[in-house]
């Protein structure tokens, strides 16, 4: 977790514009992290096992980085000036990420899974050390770039999605705090089905491996029948995209908006 001196619920939320880029062939990640939150003091951050920083900046100033951490839970420090309670970080880092175990997505595991990646499909776990977190609640904007056979997810409202060639890119803003971002990439098939629930437009998403992407239209069929039902019930659904996560994750989530 994030230690942020003199933060307060009477503090802004902070905000998070990441920027990734994932190379699986060649097992590449980097990425850049701008960060704006208050602060009056330091910045404590942990990079999961494999990731190194390459620079820092703090309200456009470049500052040196201090290594707190073990090798095994590696933890970051940067001061901050003490004349402002808001700043501007900017944290540039690259390194590569653990293979992909499929049998660990199974199973709940007892502690929190690392960072894990592969052609077949790879999972970057909130709390696992992928991006610095800026807090424990906090909005962000995440651009993931990948190669055109992947397809990335994460909870957010997709505002950009684009295929040039061989890269992939999406966009997915979250505008309302959260405590973390679970990053799903895998060589799915996306299918889409805009429907109505009581006069509200919302888009249903499933995200599947092309040997099970037969399930989709039941799955579809099942979400907006799910969404009718609870929103007579209790009220009407409050995003505008609802998602159908893999089979193999084990994990049917409405999320976005």
């Amino acid at each position: 977790m994030v230690a942020c001196a003199s933060i307060t619920s009477q503090a802004a939320v902070p905000e998070l514009d990441l920027s990734v880029k994932i190379n699986l062939g060649a097992n590449e990640f980097s990425a850049e992290a701008i960060l704006k939150l208050e602060a009056s003091n330091k910045y404590v951050f942990k990079l999961a096992p494999g990731l190194e920083v390459d620079a820092t900046d703090v309200d456009a100033v470049a500052v040196p980085i201090r290594k707190i951490g073990s090798a095994t839970q590696p933890r970051f420090e940067l001061k901050l000036p003490k004349q402002f309670s808001a700043h501007l970080l900017r944290i540039r880092y690259h390194g590569h990420l653990l293979k992909l175990i499929r049998s660990l997505t199974i199973a709940i595991p007892s502690r929190p899974l690392p960072p894990m990646a592969s052609n077949n499909g790879s999972f970057l776990p909130s709390e696992s050390g992928w991006y610095p977190e800026p807090g424990k609640f906090f909005t962000y904007r995440l651009s993931i770039q990948t190669s055109a056979d992947q397809i990335a997810v994460a909870p957010g409202t997709p505002s950009q999605e684009e295929l040039k060639g061989d890269t992939r890119k999406a966009v997915f803003v979250m505008d309302h705090p959260v405590e973390g971002i679970d990053l799903m990439i895998g060589p799915y098939v996306l299918k889409e089905r805009v429907v109505s629930i009581n006069t509200a437009t919302v888009k249903l998403r499933t995200y599947f491996h092309p040997d099970i992407a037969d399930l989709s239209e039941g799955y579809l069929d099942a979400a907006k029948s799910y969404l009718t039902r609870y929103a007579n019930q209790i009220g009407a659904y409050p995003y505008t995209i609802s998602v159908s996560f893999p089979a193999h994750c084990q994990q049917d989530l409405a999320c976005a908006h």
